[in-house]
């Protein structure tokens, strides 16, 4: 904790009394001194009268003090004059001009300027200086003689390469903004140019809906499109969206069409999958258990869908069935407010929340601690500087204190205060500390950042109203792109009086991930919709289905590569290749012998020789089957949760509960550091990387940090204050 330094300013104050006490000498009490003139004689008078007859006045000093024999003009380094000895000339690097010459006319020579870039109340500025008078500053000398102009103090620029929507651009950004958004830099001064950004064995991927983007064949694949091979590019790719069975509504009930994704989208249809037909029981929606809400509890009935949309009950899922369990709602953990603190009682999550309660997530149960709120470092503002305090974060924001997240502690420089650029909620950027940034509500970039090296701060969003009913938070540009109202910067969709949208609830999409989605969204994703209104904490979504390779035969007779779970293959009529098989332009060409293949991963499909020695396969014989194939389980250094390193199968290190470094990794070159909340991607080590997949997740609703079943803005803050932290 900082201590003003009283005793020292007390001590300057009295020596600079001590000072003005001084009587002065008799010649500066009248504006007399020392007058050498050019003759070599020393007469004592004024300052101007001295001047008017050629000579070196020295203020203050009497003709015996003045040493008029040695004194002459001296020209500084930095182009100032003064009157001194050659000797003393000499020391201060200058150039003796003669005994007795004056500095009127001594002319001295000026140092060279230039242009100089500098900062001045949180903006760049170009001004014309010497390099020594542009460094006292901090400041970045241009060079002599450059002068400023519009793009004088402009950072560099070079070609950008990084990711953007699912493709590979380039961008003509700052080294700094480049890094910023995690690019490649090509250096200053490169162009983009169309093959600058594509890596080694990226092409052109057609995408199921007649789209093209520059991808790995991996890529290609994890989009459901079909590779066209490794320097193809999209003008010579030729896609062609894929048709298949669209279910289409109208007042008699659903009718098939074939149509191509996007044209059944854009007449509220639902796409059955490319390659599929129209059939009998096409458009049949399936039925499953449906917890329909009663007086006495949710019941169970089999019913679609929609019709349980429609009785507000949650959808299980097609095909589940009712049994004993099938509606009763987990419980878990609830830490409920009291007047001598939070209590703690096992309910459901809808239970907990009715009484205000912060739920702790589905199996959870009471401890003694399970309540506490946890403490930590707490800088607070004060007049001579932010001072430490240990304190629960909800203390520290009553106290307007930065909170330096869980179990930090205080520090010799815990709240110590460099200045950076800060994002403001309004948009602008301005260079402050990043204590005041958060008490501002803005977005702190770094330590030692301007905002000249950061990437232009986001435009503030607020309220914007959908044509179709319904708010979302957007900025103004984003609001008007969609045909929105926009209801001001910072405005709230609870205070914007927007018309109604259509209702959305939890929707259990095919990768096993829960979004808040209307029932059409849902619908057109191919997910499952658990009833408006639902929580995702509550959808109980089934695990994804592992996908691969599938060849499909279309209608013209042509073979087609699509990456689909088995199931959805069998739907298809198709051949499944097998799990995490990936689609290559010859995967389901001809009709060659298929057998047994091992791939690096461990897994086995049913595929050609040729397809199997392409991705690195051990082909096990023609007709073998998978039964027999026996393969071989990769295995790598696992970090067991007591922070020990084994080398096992992947399976085996997750049901361990471990985190797996990869395939044939070595616990010799593994550093097994204590498991970190906010390691999103489970790498070992805190990056950038790990904040992006978070917002990445959290924006599609499924970044539940804090344990309490839903995601909200508390597991924002929760998240960024464990990686403010560095797990530590």
């Amino acid at each position: 904790m900082r201590q003003r330094p009283d005793r020292f300013i007390r001590c300057c104050l009295l020596a600079l009394l001590a000072l003005l006490a001084m009587p002065l000498a008799a010649g500066a009490q009248t504006g007399e001194g020392a007058c050498c003139l050019p003759s070599g004689q020393c007469i004592v008078t004024t300052g101007p009268n001295c001047a008017a007859q050629g000579g070196i006045f020295r203020p203050g000093l009497s003709c015996a003090q003045a040493n008029c024999a040695n004194i002459g003009a001296c020209c500084l380094p930095s182009g100032a004059c003064i009157h001194t000895t050659q000797t003393h000339c000499a020391n201060e690097g200058g150039a003796f001009q003669g005994v007795g010459v004056a500095c009127a006319q001594a002319n001295c020579p000026q140092p060279p300027t230039g242009a100089c870039c500098r900062m001045l109340n949180g903006a760049i500025v170009c001004e014309i200086r010497t390099q020594p008078q542009c460094a006292a500053v901090g400041g970045i000398y241009q060079g002599n003689g450059t002068v400023c102009g519009n793009t004088t103090c402009a950072p560099a620029t070079g070609a950008c390469c990084r990711m953007l929507n699912g493709a590979i651009v380039c961008e003509m950004r700052t080294q700094a903004q480049c890094a910023a958004v995690g690019g490649t830099f090509h250096g200053n001064g490169t162009p983009c140019s169309p093959t600058l950004c594509q890596p080694a064995g990226t092409g052109a991927c057609c995408l199921p809906n007649g789209g093209c983007i520059q991808v790995s064949q991996t890529h290609c694949q994890n989009e459901g499109g079909t590779f066209q091979g490794a320097g193809v590019s999209c003008a010579q790719a030729n896609c062609t969206a894929l048709t298949g069975a669209c279910c289409l509504p109208s007042p008699s009930g659903p009718t098939c069409h074939i149509l191509t994704q996007q044209q059944c989208a854009a007449q509220n249809g639902v796409f059955r999958g490319p390659g599929t037909t129209c059939g009998a029981d096409t458009c049949t929606p399936p039925t499953g258990a449906c917890c329909v809400p009663g007086p006495n509890g949710p019941t169970c009935h089999i019913l679609t869908q929609p019709q349980c949309a429609a009785q507000n009950g949650v959808f299980r899922g097609p095909g589940t069935t009712c049994g004993a369990d099938t509606c009763t709602p987990p419980t878990g953990a609830c830490c409920l407010p009291g007047p001598n603190g939070p209590t703690c009682q096992v309910l459901t999550h809808q239970q907990c929340q009715a009484q205000n309660g912060l739920f702790r997530g589905p199996g959870t149960t009471c401890g003694e601690h399970t309540c506490d709120p946890p403490t930590g470092a707490c800088c607070i503002p004060a007049p001579g500087g932010p001072t430490c305090h240990i304190l629960t974060h909800q203390q520290c924001q009553a106290q307007k204190g930065f909170f330096r997240g869980p179990g930090t502690v205080c520090g010799e420089h815990t709240c110590d205060s460099p200045t950076g650029a800060c994002c403001m909620p309004n948009g602008a950027c301005i260079v402050t500390t990043h204590l005041i940034c958060e008490v501002e509500g803005g977005n702190f970039a770094g330590p030692g950042t301007l905002c000249m090296n950061i990437p232009p701060c986001p435009a503030p969003v607020g309220a914007c109203c959908l044509p179709g009913g319904g708010c979302v938070l957007r900025t103004h540009q984003q609001c008007v792109a969609q045909g929105g109202s926009f209801q001001g910067p910072g405005v709230p969709c609870g205070q914007a009086n927007c018309p109604p949208g259509p209702p959305t609830g939890a929707c259990c999409l095919p990768n096993g991930s829960c979004h808040q989605l209307t029932h059409a969204q849902c619908q057109n994703e191919g997910g499952i919709f658990r009833g408006p209104g639902v929580p995702c904490a509550q959808a109980q979504c089934p695990p994804p289905s592992p996908r691969g390779a599938c060849c499909v035969t279309l209608p013209g007779g042509a073979n087609r590569c699509v990456f689909v779970t088995q199931a959805r293959c069998a739907d298809l009529n198709g051949t499944f290749l097998g799990v995490g098989v990936m689609c290559s332009p010859t995967s389901c060409q001809g009709s060659a012998p298929r057998g047994a293949c091992c791939f690096p991963s461990g897994e086995c499909a049913i595929v050609t020789e040729t397809f199997c020695l392409e991705h690195n396969g051990v082909y096990r014989g023609n007709g073998v089957p998978c039964a027999q194939a026996d393969c071989p389980q990769p295995a790598g250094a696992c970090c067991l949760p007591n922070q020990t390193c084994q080398v096992m199968t992947r399976q085996a290190c997750l049901q361990a509960g471990g985190a797996y470094r990869g395939h044939n990794t070595a616990c010799a070159q593994t550093t097994c550091d204590p498991l970190c909340d906010c390691d999103w991607n489970q790498d070992g080590q805190l990056s950038p990387a790990d904040a992006f997949l978070f917002l990445a997740q959290f924006f599609n609703g499924n970044a539940d940090f804090n344990g309490d079943g839903v995601t909200t803005n508390a597991d924002l803050t929760a998240f960024f204050e464990c990686y403010a932290g560095g797990c530590q």
